[in-house]
């Protein structure tokens, strides 16, 4: 951790004070500590930075320094995906397609991996894919799971080739 950071922070640097909580949660350069990592990013999220507000959401719903609560998490991570967040808005649709600290809600799951996805995460484009494939929240479409599975395939997903070459057994 660089003494600038460090000072920034103490300043009310919002993007400082989350690059400090990124150095207690990973240990780097400091000792790692999740509660002080936990209250660095609760003093830039209070502040409306979206990376922040994502890292916080994360921190409830794993219990980093912290007490685990999915609603908390959840709470978070809208905050920062409502901002274009990207990996909040996948999260987000974790916690509605699994109902943690949400009821189970595959229609808002989708919704939100579907954001995630159009911005490009191959995670994000998976689910979409298998939301598509399983009629999960959307009605079934295997074009669409298709497609969404070749994009997420063309970034690296081992998982969406395979249900690509399954698919393709069928004739797709």
């Amino acid at each position: 951790m660089g003494i600038f950071t460090m000072m920034m922070a103490e300043q009310g640097n919002p993007i400082s004070q989350c690059a400090v909580g990124t150095d207690y949660y990973l240990g780097n350069g400091v000792m790692q500590d999740y509660a002080e990592a936990v209250k660095w990013f609760r003093k830039a999220a209070d502040q409306g930075l979206a990376e922040a507000q994502y890292n916080l959401g994360l921190c409830y719903e794993e219990g980093h320094g912290i007490s685990q609560n999915y609603s908390e998490a959840v709470r978070w991570y809208r905050k920062a995906a409502d901002q274009g967040f990207v990996r909040a808005q996948f999260n987000l649709g974790g916690c509605y397609f699994s109902g943690r600290g949400v009821p189970q809600n595959y229609t808002e799951a989708f919704k939100w991996h579907l954001k995630a996805a159009e911005q490009g995460d191959p995670d994000a484009q998976f689910n979409v894919g298998l939301a598509y494939f399983r009629g999960n929240g959307v009605r079934e479409d295997a074009q669409e799971a298709i497609r969404w599975f070749r994009k997420a395939a063309e970034q690296g997903d081992a998982e969406a080739l395979r249900n690509l070459n399954f698919l393709r057994g069928f004739g797709y």
